[in-house]
């Protein structure tokens, strides 16, 4: 009895240290083991795709991309219960969403400030919504001054070639700014911009403009119900542009007695000779209708245009005309009628343009700006109450 509790003894003296020994193997194996898996790949991410819709459909869009009917009609039968895809332009942009395994997830189109959605949901069906883009709009001031040009100064200031032209445009019947801008004239000017929320400029618009020059004197306009007026209340705009176009130089003033180049003799020379690149547009510098298209000996390919008042405008040596600009046509202030040229007796490319008025011609340069309409007295009030402040951030500008 005593012999097999010695030997029971002793078996296990020997079993536990080979116990002991496989625990250890197993767990030094585990971890080792453990540390040889690689570690778990993330959650494959969808497959987008975004692009401008250009020219192509909707439907040839989604067909390119692989989706395929019956889905095809059916994500386009659910666009079209949020909008008519022919009204998409082709600047609009569209994303459209793929699972890693091809299924179709989404599409988006962002149209102006509207965005269409159809999406696949987990039981098979499509759901169409339609959200609005958030506008963020900022008001900012610039001002400076002239060196060299109105169009350099702005530049280096940051705004817009668009914008510099707008202002440009704004006192366009008050300031020339070929001619009578000068070296250290100030300006400063109130933009209002406005911005979706994904980055996209949807629009500046000058609210308020200031230009003081040596020449001019100080002007200043302000946005009221679509159209600019100053301090006063006067519109910006008068019944004649500056010039009918952007020239180099005025070769050739309205005089009684000019040598004339060709002809070489001495003889009156009724109109405004601008110097300019064949090809530079000509613009009305009123309403009116045309009343003659067509070749007149020395002047070339001429064209005149009545308005009212009595006013005649004659413009001379073209090379051709603007489309759909033929007797009887009507035109706008500022309207592209025709391209400078040197048809007709003309030593280089320039517009010879002249101006009567009841049958007598008339320096142009020296017609008394006539107002194209002020505003209503009875809004004077209204008016000045929005425009003070404007006019008080701008003469701070200037003083900045």
């Amino acid at each position: 009895m005593a012999g097999r509790r010695k030997r029971s003894h002793s078996s296990r003296l020997v079993l536990y240290p080979l116990l002991l020994a496989a625990c250890v193997f197993a767990a030094v194996s585990y971890y080792a083991a453990k540390k040889r898996l690689p570690l778990q790949p993330a959650a494959p991410a969808p497959v987008s795709f975004c692009a401008k819709i250009g020219h192509k459909p909707v439907y040839n869009i989604l067909k390119d991309h692989g989706v395929r009917e019956p889905q095809l009609s059916a994500i386009g039968g659910k666009l079209k219960t949020l909008a008519n895809p022919r009204a998409f332009k082709p600047d609009d942009s569209y994303t459209i969403i793929f699972s890693t395994s091809g299924a179709f997830l989404r599409l988006v189109i962002t149209h102006g400030l509207d965005i269409y959605a159809v999406a696949g949901l987990e039981d098979g069906r499509l759901a169409a919504y339609k959200s609005r883009v958030s506008v963020d709009e900022k008001r900012e001031t610039f001002s400076g001054a002239i060196k060299s040009s109105l169009w350099e100064s702005m530049i280096s200031k940051g705004l817009s070639p668009q914008l510099i032209m707008e202002y440009a445009d704004v006192f366009a019947w008050q300031v020339d700014f070929l001619t009578e801008s000068r070296d250290g004239d100030a300006y400063a000017v109130i933009v209002d911009t406005k911005r979706a929320a994904d980055g996209r400029l949807l629009g500046q618009t000058i609210a308020a403009a200031l230009y003081d020059g040596e020449e001019t004197g100080a002007k200043r306009a302000f946005l009221y119900k679509g159209e600019y007026y100053n301090q006063l209340g006067e519109t910006s705009k008068r019944m004649f542009l500056r010039a009918p176009l952007t020239y180099r130089r005025i070769s050739s003033y309205f005089t009684l007695r000019r040598y004339h180049p060709i002809l070489r003799i001495f003889r009156p020379h009724l109109g405004i000779d601008y110097a300019a690149p064949s090809g530079t547009p000509v613009s009305s510098v009123a309403a009116g209708t045309v009343i003659f298209a067509g070749r007149n000996g020395g002047f070339g390919n001429l064209l005149k245009v009545r308005h009212s008042s009595g006013y005649i405008t004659f413009y001379g040596h073209l090379s051709r005309y603007a489309r759909g600009i033929r007797r009887g046509a009507h035109v706008s202030q500022g309207q592209v009628i025709a391209y400078v040229g040197m048809t007709g007796m003309a030593t280089g490319p320039h517009l010879d343009f002249r101006i009567e008025q009841n049958n007598k011609f008339i320096n142009f340069l020296k017609i008394k700006s006539r107002s194209a309409g002020d505003m209503d007295r009875r809004l004077l009030p209204e008016f000045k109450k929005a425009s003070a402040p404007l006019e008080a951030a701008l003469e701070a500008a200037l003083q900045n």
